[in-house]
Formats: C-alpha cells, structure tokens, sequence
C-alpha cells in the first residue's frame, strides 16, 4: 500500500496503530532498523527511517513504555499528532 506521510498519519490515527521500533543485527558496519506500522487487526506496513525520525521530531508519537526484552521500542500517537491527523493542525 503506497501513502504519502499525511495518509499515513491519518491511518495510524483511523486503526489506531502502534509503531515499533527495532534494531536489527548489524550487517557489516550498518546498523539496520525495522520499523512497522501495526493495527490492532494486525495489519503491518513498513514505515521509512525519514518519517519515524519527522514523527519524534514533530511530538506526533512518543515512546509507550521501555524497550522489551528482544529490543523492540513501542511508540504511540500524541495527542497532537492525533489532531493533525484529523486537522492539519496540531492541537
């Protein structure tokens, strides 16, 4: 499924996802991360690097709770990025 930024937001918001964070074995001398939109239905889409790092900087997600013990990181929406994905505004 292709979307822009935007729809993606708004589609976390609508099936209210939780995104997780993981770190992969490295390969070489790269790092490699996993990142997944999930839905309480369990339908998973791959979120770009780009676009989780914009979601912190934005205060759109925060970290819900430590990391787990096989080192996955669960992030949720804010309040804020709930609204712009509603609005377009942030609350």
């Amino acid at each position: 499924m292709q979307m822009n930024s935007t729809e993606r937001l708004e589609w976390i918001a609508e099936n209210n996802c939780k995104i997780v964070f993981e770190e992969g074995v490295p390969s070489g001398r790269l790092k490699r991360y996993f990142i997944s939109i999930i839905s309480q239905d369990g339908r998973v889409l791959e979120l770009p690097r780009g676009d989780f790092d914009n979601l912190i900087a934005s205060s759109f997600i925060k970290q819900d709770g430590p990391e787990d013990s096989e080192g996955r990181t669960t992030y949720r929406l804010t309040p804020d990025g709930r609204a712009f994905a509603k609005t377009g505004k942030a609350a």
